[in-house]
C-alpha cells in the first residue's frame, strides 16, 4: 500500500500538471473573460464546448470543472 507521503506527493504532481496544462490555461482565459461578462458556469461550459475546447483528459467541460478552473485562476492572480 502507498504511504501517506507518497500519496500526498502524487496529489501534488496531479495538481501541478493541471496548472501547467495548455488546455486548462487557454480555457481559464476564456472562463475569466466570460465571468467578467456575468456568465454562469453552465453557460461558460456550454460556450467552451461549442468552441471545441476539451479538458486536459480530452472530455467536454462541465460547470464544476469550469468553477474549479475559475477558482484556480483567481488564486494565481492574487
Amino acid at each position: 500500500f502507498p504511504s501517506h507521503d507518497s500519496k500526498e506527493k502524487g496529489i501534488e504532481t496531479i495538481q501541478m500538471n493541471a496548472k501547467k496544462n495548455d488546455n486548462n490555461r487557454q480555457a481559464q482565459a476564456v472562463i475569466v473573460s466570460c465571468r467578467e461578462k456575468g456568465m454562469k458556469f453552465q453557460a461558460i461550459a456550454n460556450h467552451l464546448n461549442e468552441l471545441n475546447f476539451k479538458t486536459r483528459y480530452g472530455c467536454p467541460f462541465h460547470p464544476m470543472g469550469v468553477k474549479r478552473l475559475f477558482d484556480q485562476a483567481q488564486t494565481i492572480q492574487l
